[in-house]
């Protein structure tokens, strides 16, 4: 579901926009802080902002700008300003459509879904496939779903490298080598300031685990199927399945839990002698339903 931040002070106007593209299943969000517009913007990795220019603190063509320099999102220009020169300036800073209002919502719509399909178009294209990610390799851009982020460059550096020999490790050094171009005088310290910095930002997307620490070694970026399977390969190593039968072990699982959630703990004990057997009950039949979905 792409995310459109709507940046207009009007209150009546901005709720009219907001219930029109809930209705048209887009997340959205309504921008009431306009004296920190572009932080607040950019804190909500949105795929377009709808912007007016005749707003408090900031004008709508210096918000455009810094948008736009910072890659931040498409921008849509909706604006009661009808003059040429205006659009002409809006266009020139970057803004990737103008309309002005009062404006038909279906024409508005239409504009919207025209300018993320071109997004869309242009993601796939020269983006390195990170497995639940894209990254572009040119302007450190991470592509995550329907959102984005413009990464500071020693972090798009240094996923870009991990991507690059993923599974494999990379070593401190080469880091350093592809950060600051010499591995001499530099404090690690500084290398780990900015993992922590990289951490910070995939965390946003619910990557964070991807990157793991090889204690001496490096680090590295962790395969997304070895993460997707990590519970199923831990269950098959403990309770091999051959010769058993997946029906079986679920069954068997059922007949231990059942008599727990019903409240009939006498029951459980005369059925299985030990209360413990009610832990391996519900580990054998979570770890069932496990297998089954993955």
């Amino acid at each position: 579901m792409a995310k459109i931040v709507v940046v207009e002070d009007d209150v009546y106007m901005r709720e009219e926009l907001l219930n029109l593209l809930e209705k048209s299943g887009y997340d959205t969000i309504g921008l009431s802080d306009f004296e920190n517009a572009v932080s607040e913007i950019a804190a909500y990795f949105p795929d377009l902002i709808l912007l007016d220019i005749n707003l408090p603190f900031r004008s709508g063509f210096e918000i455009c700008k810094e948008l736009k320099a910072k890659q931040i999102g498409t921008v849509l220009v909706l604006t009661a300003r009808d003059k040429l020169q205006d659009e002409l300036h809006a266009l020139d800073l970057g803004a990737d459509d103008y309309l002005t209002k009062p404006c038909n919502m279906s024409r508005l719509l239409a504009r919207i879904k025209n300018l993320l399909r071109r997004k869309e178009e242009q993601v796939q294209q020269g983006l390195l496939d990170g497995g639940g990610f894209l990254l572009d390799p040119n302007t450190f851009t991470i592509y995550v779903g329907n959102s984005s982020y413009l990464m500071p460059p020693n972090e798009g550096k240094i996923l870009l490298a991990l991507l690059k020999n993923s599974p494999k490790i990379v070593s401190k050094k080469e880091l350093c080598i592809r950060l600051w171009g010499t591995e001499e005088f530099i404090d690690e310290n500084a290398l780990q300031v900015n993992f922590t910095r990289l951490r910070k930002t995939l965390r946003e997307f619910g990557l964070e685990e991807r990157i793991e620490t090889v204690r001496g070694q490096g680090y590295r970026l962790k395969e997304q199927v070895r993460l997707m399977n990590k519970w199923k390969n831990t269950f098959n190593l403990l309770f091999p399945l051959t010769g058993f039968g997946l029906l079986h072990l679920c069954l068997f699982g059922l007949v231990l839990y059942i008599p727990c959630l019903v409240g009939l703990p006498g029951l459980f004990h005369k059925l299985c002698c030990l209360d413990n057997f009610c832990v391996i009950g519900r580990t054998c039949y979570s770890a069932c339903y496990i297998n089954q979905k993955t």
